[in-house]
């Protein structure tokens, strides 16, 4: 192997190692506000600040490793997807950060919020889906892939039952400001369940060639 193909291949084995870490960051970031949600901790939403903080200085490093690869090799086929790819899938981890720092500043803000059952199992199975996709960057298969389709319904119809369970509640009289924060959680764990069939998509067009949509 010629010394330009070493470090092609260095890159390219950076670019993956960062956007895996962009993978455990958004795990980290959606399991911690879990705690959060259930029982506020000062030291939880720190944690879940300064993962939002590192997502983004890592997703930065991606687009950089990524623009590097495509300036100094001219990727073609594969690689060039591989590039592409990685760009789309980093910068969606990174949203998924930034929803999970809405999240806790919600949470800090009512301290003890008391949520339906139903939105931390909405937290546990989009932790599942984000474990789905890890499995398949780090094997480097995508048959797993298409079982982030049925976790999503799953996650849609727990926020519609949310979404009844708070309107219900406010028609009753209780309080609006504590229920549209709780609604605003769900909202957001539910988006995070989107972006991530979006990733899954992704991962499949940079290992197949082929534009699939899961949802």
């Amino acid at each position: 192997m010629v010394k330009g193909e070493i470090k092609f291949e260095e890159r390219l084995n950076k670019v993956k190692k960062d956007v895996l870490e962009m993978s455990n960051l958004s795990k980290k970031s959606i399991s911690s506000t879990n705690n959060l949600i259930n029982e506020f901790s000062e030291e939880k939403f720190n944690e879940v600040l300064e993962i939002e903080e590192k997502s983004n200085i890592l997703n930065l490093d991606v687009e950089n490793g990524c623009m590097e690869l495509t300036a100094l090799h001219q990727p073609v086929a594969r690689d060039l997807r591989f590039t592409a790819s990685m760009m789309k899938i980093s910068d969606n981890y990174e949203r998924i950060c930034d929803l999970a720092e809405k999240i806790a500043y919600l949470s800090k803000e009512r301290k003890k919020i008391n949520p339906p059952k139903n939105i931390e199992k909405m937290q546990k199975k989009l932790v599942k889906m984000l474990e789905l996709l890890e499995k398949s960057l780090k094997e480097e298969k995508t048959e797993k892939l298409w079982e982030l389709s049925d976790i999503d319904d799953e996650i849609d119809k727990l926020f519609d039952s949310v979404h009844n369970e708070l309107e219900k509640g406010m028609k009753k009289g209780e309080s609006i400001k504590p229920s549209t924060d709780l609604l605003f959680i769900a909202r957001y764990l539910e988006r995070a369940g989107d972006i991530t069939c979006k990733i899954g998509s992704r991962i499949i067009y940079m290992k197949k060639g082929k534009r699939v949509r899961i949802k």
